[in-house]
């Protein structure tokens, strides 16, 4: 509007100097040349004040893009540095509960409607809505480690007891001695965990799509550390970097027993909220850095219905066969966003094949990442609320599950739907997983197995992960994992927690309908030299 009235105003202008210089010209002289020299030196001047004004106003648009660019990225590093930074000992003015922070890092408001006894002062859910859910259900099931301890019980009263298979020598050149897995020593054996053959004993005895019969007995190293009479022997264990199972937390019960009451979980996690969610058209999960067109796919985060389900379901069928570099391509799921409601109706079935379709359910909850929550799309800030001991308390409440509270990277939940395998993989952090409902099967390899398992190369869309189909391998192709490679398992039953140490092999099953929260803390150096000799870079601190 403006260029437009200026070019009007200028043409007005050089039209009337033109009629006054041609009526002075008839008048005097009669000829043109000189007047018209003047016209045009006068117009040209003015067309030139009409492209300044459009370069300064084009400069000043350029100008501004550009501080509002490096103002987002200011304020983001302010959020990165808020959520990494060292975190200190503080007092809330007025308030003689500590806090944990840095000078950065405000603690959030609590909320008037309710206080949640056990939330931390810098991470949480302060909003109405949870905080009248939660205030209903503590008036209901206040806290009481006993009944939890029973409700959990009655959760995982048919399931039968597991017991282990024996231990013996001839596995492995490392020096082992054998020990009993529910009472463990005080220092950890020589060479634990135990460790059986991965094909002729672990995978042949219990075959990973079997999920209706559980053995008898299954290859379990790892050892169960009660967490009321073991706790410091089990934290011994952690600061050795070293995988082990507790049970009997109370807390982790009441998160358990929470979880499980009708309704609880729709109303935590809204009814209209979309929260992120895989689908395959197998019982297999294979991570998958996808490509930017379909990154861009994946951010349409639409809810699947009628005639759109039927065209996702077409494209994600088109996408798996047009994924190169990968021996399985059908292991590749689509993302996309629902709600836990819609998730529910289309996972929670009794007996689903292999080859039907499966669904993955996943939050996130930010904290130190984020306490903005804006980490992910509808994040679950309420995780810290629901597992107070994964919390990134520096006062060491928590030691037993979290290695260094301030590199935590929040909380991770993923809901399985009976059947849903995740592929063989590492992580480059210590893990803590929490079962909250349900059964999940965890086959384990320790790092120095890297070179046995086939892992695809970094630079590859799912790097990091095998290639080999532990339902399925082949044997003559993957020769190391046949005859060399080594490892053990466990069943995780409600109200159990794994921790598992950087760099160690993870192979997932869900057994039935289940519910996981996981946290990650930090990293150690234990494990490098392996991964390294399997082709992935890692320093001395990653």
């Amino acid at each position: 509007m403006f260029q437009r009235r200026s070019t009007n105003l200028g043409t007005t202008s050089s039209v009337g100097i033109i009629h006054h210089h041609a009526s002075s010209i008839k008048a005097s002289h009669g000829s043109t040349t000189v007047p018209r020299r003047k016209v045009r030196r006068r117009r040209s001047k003015e067309l030139d004040d009409i492209r300044s004004l459009v370069f300064v106003a084009v400069l000043t648009c350029v100008i501004t893009a550009v501080v509002v660019w490096l103002g987002s990225k200011l304020l983001m590093f302010g959020y990165q540095r808020r959520g990494h930074g060292s975190h200190h000992e503080h007092r809330v003015k007025g308030n003689n509960v500590p806090y944990e922070a840095d000078d950065d890092f405000e603690p959030l408001p609590w909320n008037p409607i309710y206080r949640i006894p056990e939330a931390m002062d810098l991470v949480g859910d302060r909003s109405d809505e949870y905080a009248r859910l939660r205030q209903k259900i503590d008036e209901i099931l206040p806290p009481d480690g006993e009944r939890s301890f029973e409700r959990v019980r009655e959760l995982t009263q048919s399931y039968a007891e597991i017991g282990t298979m024996p231990m013996g020598a001839h596995h492995s050149d490392q020096v082992r001695e054998d020990y009993d897995i529910y009472n463990c020593p005080d220092t950890p054996p020589a060479g634990y965990p135990f460790e059986w053959k991965l094909v002729d004993e672990v995978l042949n005895h219990w075959p990973v799509t079997e999920i209706e019969n559980v053995p008898a007995k299954v290859h379990q190293g790892l050892c169960v550390f009660d967490y009321q009479k073991d706790y410091d022997k089990a934290v011994t264990y952690r600061k050795a970097e070293l995988p082990f199972v507790v049970v009997n937390d109370p807390n982790v019960a009441r998160t358990a027993e929470r979880w499980a009451i009708p309704g609880y979980l729709d109303e935590m996690l809204g009814k209209d909220v979309l929260h992120r969610a895989e689908y395959n058209t197998n019982s297999h999960f294979l991570y998958h850095q996808p490509t930017r067109k379909d990154r861009m796919r994946k951010r349409r985060n639409r809810r699947l219905k009628g005639d759109d389900q039927e065209e996702e379901m077409e494209q994600l069928r088109d996408f798996q066969g047009r994924v190169a570099g990968s021996q399985r391509t059908d292991t590749i799921p689509q993302a996309m966003r629902m709600t836990y409601d819609d998730w529910l109706q289309r996972a929670n079935k009794t007996h689903v094949g292999t080859e039907e379709e499966h669904w993955y359910f996943r939050l996130i909850g930010c904290g130190y990442m984020d306490t903005e929550g804006n980490c992910d799309q509808g994040s679950s800030e309420y995780l810290f609320d629901e597992l107070p001991y994964f919390q990134p308390r520096n006062d060491n409440r928590n030691e037993i599950y979290l290695g260094n509270p301030k590199e935590q990277k929040g909380i991770h939940c993923r809901f399985g739907m009976k059947g849903v395998i995740a592929e063989n993989h590492f992580d480059a952090g210590r893990n803590s997983i929490a079962v909250l409902g349900g059964r999940r099967r965890y086959i384990l390899s320790h790092p120095r197995q890297c070179v046995n398992l086939a892992l695809l190369p970094r630079g590859h869309p799912s790097a990091r992960h095998s290639e080999v189909d532990y339902a399925n391998p082949d044997l003559e192709r993957y020769t190391e994992f046949a005859n060399d490679a080594l490892g053990n398992e466990v069943v995780l039953e409600a109200g159990q927690v794994l921790y598992l140490p950087t760099f160690w092999f993870h192979y997932i099953v869900s057994l039935d309908l289940n519910f996981q929260c996981n946290t990650r803390s930090g990293n150690t150096n234990h494990y490098n030299s392996f991964i390294r000799d399997c082709g992935f870079p890692v320093g001395s601190k990653m």
